[in-house]
């Protein structure tokens, strides 16, 4: 999976180390800001040597939050070419983070990837001669408007799938009982969620 993930990113950012966009899209504040927040986590098991939950965690990122989710929601927009810089940026950003995190656990393969995707963009002659990454963002509100946009697109997933309806179908139209500030968040959101359906 990891590796899966980083030829993806790869593909994703191969033109160069992206630069930080004056404005961030919601879903990659989202994912940036529990990035950083998975970092501050690690940070503190790994310096009080709790390997087995900092393992737990970044694998846990990286199979649900990352790949399940936000690789997920943002296909669509770089299928149609929209948010290019901001989802460049996030990738590439998260996925140096993921494979610093990893490298202490996997020494071999996250060199390897660190070689083929990041190193002609980087200083370090090895991923492990990098400094340990640090939080990037943290907003507290875009995470938990990400949050209410991927269990959004996870029901009606599912829904679809109890229908026998293909992922990638389009369907009609779809009733939302939800807060109006949740409605809000979906609706400001509304490109995502309509590319990933």
């Amino acid at each position: 999976k990891l590796w899966n993930v980083q030829q993806f990113i790869g593909n994703i950012v191969k033109e160069g180390k992206p630069k930080k966009p004056k404005v961030l899209q919601d879903i990659d504040q989202w994912i940036l800001t529990k990035y950083s927040k998975l970092v501050k986590t690690c940070t503190l098991q790994m310096d009080t040597f709790d390997y087995s939950p900092a393992m737990k965690d970044i694998e846990y990122f990286l199979w649900h939050e990352l790949a399940d989710h936000y690789l997920e929601m943002i296909k669509g927009s770089l299928y149609k070419q929209e948010n290019v810089e901001s989802i460049r940026y996030t990738l590439y950003t998260v996925g140096l983070g993921i494979v610093k995190l990893f490298a202490p656990f996997f020494p071999h393969i996250t060199e390897e990837i660190y070689y083929e995707v990041y190193k002609n963009f980087e200083d370090d002659s090895s991923i492990h001669l990098s400094s340990w990454p640090s939080p990037v963002l943290i907003d507290d509100e875009k995470e938990q408007t990400g949050e209410i946009v991927k269990d959004y697109i996870a029901k009606v997933r599912a829904w679809k799938s109890e229908q026998g309806i293909a992922l990638n179908a389009p369907i009609a139209a779809t009733a939302t009982y939800a807060s109006s500030e949740s409605i809000t968040r979906l609706k400001t959101n509304s490109s995502i969620i309509f590319s990933t359906l």
